[in-house]
């Protein structure tokens, strides 16, 4: 819950800056699909679905690929500053 809510509002926050739409897009589009699968799991569990796994890695991996996104942000700017 409380990686869901910061997600959400690094997204509002991000999204008023100009210079960091792409980062908020980015942040609030993670946060939408964190939402949508993360109540996958203890549905499929109730459903009887044989893909818990899958469906428990859809929403770290979005976390992951979040993470992974902003470090390429920060090495992007880390280069544009030396320069």
């Amino acid at each position: 819950m409380t990686t869901l809510l910061s997600l959400y509002l690094t997204a509002f926050g991000y999204l008023k800056k100009e210079k960091l739409k792409l980062l908020g897009g980015v942040s609030l589009a993670a946060a939408i699909l964190m939402t949508v699968f993360g109540p996958m799991t203890p549905v499929g569990m109730a459903s009887g679905w044989n893909i818990l796994g899958v469906t428990e890695r859809l929403t770290i991996f979005t976390l992951q690929l979040f993470i992974f996104f902003l470090i390429i942000c920060v090495h992007v700017q880390a280069e544009a500053d030396r320069r």
